[in-house]
């Protein structure tokens, strides 16, 4: 039977249009959480992997992830390929500490066959790989609903990102223990080894200091040897409560706050052109400009344009021009 909300939903971005004599302009980062992942904590072979994909001579990121993992020449995966599409669920379930659940999440979101990604993954997993999985099946695995070898071979999976990303795992150790000791010694500033972030509390406020300058703040932190904590809303309950946080959480925090200071900043500099926003979703800009005003090629350079303070980022975008909105 046909979801005859879901077909409703599908035609509102359609039915967003410009004003009459105008055209919708849409530019959005390329993979941009992924870059400043691998930007805030050094994780230079990524970096090199997006700049030569950037230049033309690379191939695609998510295939080069896919491919380190499973041993697999990336160029011999094209853009269509299942295996891309596992790659890119890999980056959006790991890459800020997440485990099998958030694995089974993503993978639900982009129709991925767990079973079939766990059979392949259990060719190349090493003993020990496979040893610490089952370590995790003994524990949580239950808990998860999965069969007991798609639960080792997704656990594994996990482990091979991780692996190939120590930087950035390092770099949850490092937000949690700064973070901590922040809260634990007020007023004292205690910066990351990256040197990009800092934390500092001030009065009932932990800051952590972004590339930028600028702050994401929590209130009334407080630390019990083991995990800081702040007053917020719970994501789950939506209510006002003592949450916990943990390097992952705060690694996501720093990411997605650091990509929207590069959204600001391209905002503020495509308007300086004759640009003009009328809307942002997510990472993209949407303006709306007279036909034939500018061209695509000169708003994206302009998009791309990077501040002092994000120097050696890899950034990428793309963009549109229509009468219509869409994706």
């Amino acid at each position: 039977m046909t979801d005859v909300m879901r077909v409703f939903a599908s035609c509102v971005r359609g039915a967003l249009v410009p004003a009459e004599g105008k055209v919708l302009q849409s530019f959005d980062f390329a993979g941009i959480e992924s870059r400043v992942n691998a930007w805030l904590f050094n994780e230079e072979w990524k970096l090199k992997a997006f700049r030569e994909y950037d230049a033309g001579t690379g191939p695609d990121l998510y295939c080069v992830t896919y491919g380190r993992a499973f041993r697999v020449d990336p160029r011999t995966i094209g853009k269509s390929d299942p295996r891309r599409q596992s790659g890119k669920v890999h980056d959006l379930a790991f890459g800020y500490e997440g485990g099998v659940s958030a694995l089974m999440e993503w993978a639900k979101l982009y129709g991925m066959d767990l079973e079939e990604m766990a059979l392949q993954a259990r060719q190349v997993l090493s003993e020990d790989i496979v040893e610490s999985a089952e370590w995790m099946w003994e524990r949580f695995g239950a808990d998860t609903g999965l069969p007991h070898d798609v639960y080792i071979g997704c656990d594994g999976v996990k482990q091979l990102w991780r692996g190939l990303h120590p930087r950035i795992k390092q770099g949850w150790k490092d937000l949690k223990e700064a973070a901590a000791m922040a809260v634990q010694n007020p007023g004292v500033v205690h910066r990351l080894s990256a040197g990009r972030l800092a934390f500092k509390v001030e009065g009932d406020w932990l800051y952590m200091r972004l590339p930028s300058g600028r702050k994401v703040a929590y209130f009334k932190p407080e630390y019990d040897n083991e995990n800081v904590s702040y007053m917020g809303v719970d994501t789950k309950t939506r209510r006002w409560m003592r949450t916990k946080t943990y390097g992952g959480k705060l690694c996501e925090n720093a990411v997605q706050a650091t990509a929207r200071d590069l959204l600001v900043e391209a905002m503020f500099n495509l308007e300086a052109a004759g640009y003009p926003t009328i809307g942002t979703v997510h990472d993209e800009i949407l303006s709306e400009i007279e036909p034939g005003f500018g061209s695509l090629d000169e708003a994206r350079e302009i998009m791309c344009r990077l501040p002092a303070w994000a120097a050696g980022l890899p950034v990428a975008a793309e963009g549109w021009r229509g009468k219509r909105y869409r994706k």
